[in-house]
């Protein structure tokens, strides 16, 4: 009797083993699909987080999951993860977004690349060789915007006198109407200048022109357009001699626009 025990027991312990082993083997990801939301990525930077996500293969598939995933990815700052999903029993797909540089800021002897989102990308005492547009914080009475060293794997940040976050402001409103209204391909720089009492933006072009933005939290996208707008339906001669500002609406609620010569004043 006892050893029909033993015998139970120890078939018992081996099906338990079995099971489990395969249960192991059956949930181990044999397959991690990565793709990107977008084309044009840049293949050195795409092959090498392809290769660090395939590193997934071999794990058990419930053990993985997308927080750690976002953790593996830390330190891949030109990518952001928009979608991860399970594919029971054995495959992973993901898909990522890479994030493309479209300015940069200067602090101390180093250049910070930032994404056309405000996404701090990396810190470099070289700047590329590409085109990036500047980006230039100036407190006109000293009694205004600041910004602290950028941190890599986080958002531009600028903050006020009471050193307040105002990240979002210019994040959210400013770099990303930017990349809404088209802008980025003919400004070098975008200048923000703040007072106790205004914040102004202004917009230099590539053909010397300045575009001057007051009030951008307060129906930006509309003014950055109707000054875009000015500026690619200008001559040769008005993109090289005048500042573009703008009025008030219009009986059609549509931006007027001021033209101040500059160049002829000279």
């Amino acid at each position: 009797m006892k050893h029909k025990k033993l015998l139970t027991v120890f078939i018992s312990v081996v099906f338990v083993l079995i099971v489990g082993f395969a249960a192991f083997t059956l949930f181990t990801v044999k397959n991690v699909g990565v793709s990107f939301s977008i084309y044009g990525v840049s293949s050195y930077r795409s092959e090498s987080v392809t290769q660090k996500l395939k590193t997934l293969k071999g794990k058990n598939i419930v053990a993985v999951s997308e927080k750690k995933t976002r953790d593996m990815l830390k330190d891949d700052t030109y990518f952001e993860l928009v979608s991860f999903k399970k594919k029971f029993p054995d495959k992973i797909e993901i898909t990522l977004k890479e994030r493309r540089a479209g300015y940069y800021v200067v602090y101390g002897e180093n250049y910070y690349i930032i994404s056309q989102e405000g996404f701090v990308l990396e810190k470099t005492d070289v700047l590329p060789d590409k085109e990036l547009v500047k980006i230039s914080v100036t407190d006109k009475d000293k009694n205004g915007y600041v910004f602290g060293e950028p941190v890599v794997g986080g958002y531009f940040c600028s903050s006020d006198n009471s050193g307040k976050d105002i990240s979002a402001k210019i994040t959210a409103e400013l770099l990303t109407l930017c990349g809404q209204v088209d802008i980025l391909g003919c400004i070098k720089e975008v200048g923000i200048f703040s007072t106790s009492s205004v914040t102004e933006i202004c917009f230099y072009t590539k053909t010397s022109v300045v575009l001057d933005l007051f009030d951008v939290y307060n129906d930006g996208k509309n003014k950055l357009t109707a000054l875009t707008e000015a500026y690619n339906q200008s001559d040769d001669f008005a993109k090289a001699e005048y500042t573009i500002t703008l009025g008030e609406k219009d009986e059609n609620g549509k931006y007027t626009v001021i033209w101040s010569p500059t160049g002829s004043e000279a």
